[in-house]
């Protein structure tokens, strides 16, 4: 996986943006599960006209109800490229602002989606498919390569 810092001449190809999102204290992962039981994190296709940041609040706010102020990141992204350049797939390292709106009730499309829930970090280990783990754990650094950060 891939650190980028993003701002708003972010260039890079992508399709797809979304937030890896943990509780305030970093122990648990939001998990999106569609009804192919594929795992993974909040994260949708752009819309026209959104930026990245645009495209990855709308999904998250859509696939669990949180809010853009519900959560704190700064503008490092994850990057996946999947298969093709055009297939770039950008994720923001998201965290709860307080513990008490884990406990808010997740909203999701069920047609759209299986099940949203939190997930401890050792069960993600167990859950998450090898591409996916890496994603995680590229997070999971990051967070201990900047223990005084604002996120």
């Amino acid at each position: 996986m891939t650190m980028y810092i993003f701002n708003e001449n972010f260039t890079s190809l992508w399709y797809c943006g979304g937030v890896i999102l943990f509780n305030s204290d970093r122990t648990k992962v939001l998990i999106v599960e569609t009804h192919s039981s594929s795992v993974g994190f909040t994260k949708g296709k752009r819309e026209p006209g959104e930026t990245l940041l645009d495209t990855a609040h709308r999904e998250v706010k859509e696939e669990s109800g949180y809010d853009p102020d519900d959560y704190l990141h700064d503008m490092t992204v994850i990057g996946e490229k999947k298969s093709a350049k055009i297939h770039s797939i950008y994720f923001f390292i998201g965290t709860l602002k307080t513990k008490e709106l884990e406990n808010k009730p997740l909203v999701f499309d069920k047609n759209e989606l299986k099940r949203v829930c939190w997930i401890t970090i050792d069960q993600a280990l167990q859950k998450l498919s090898p591409r996916k783990l890496d994603i995680l754990n590229a997070a999971l650094n990051y967070f201990s390569n900047n223990i005084n950060n604002n996120t």
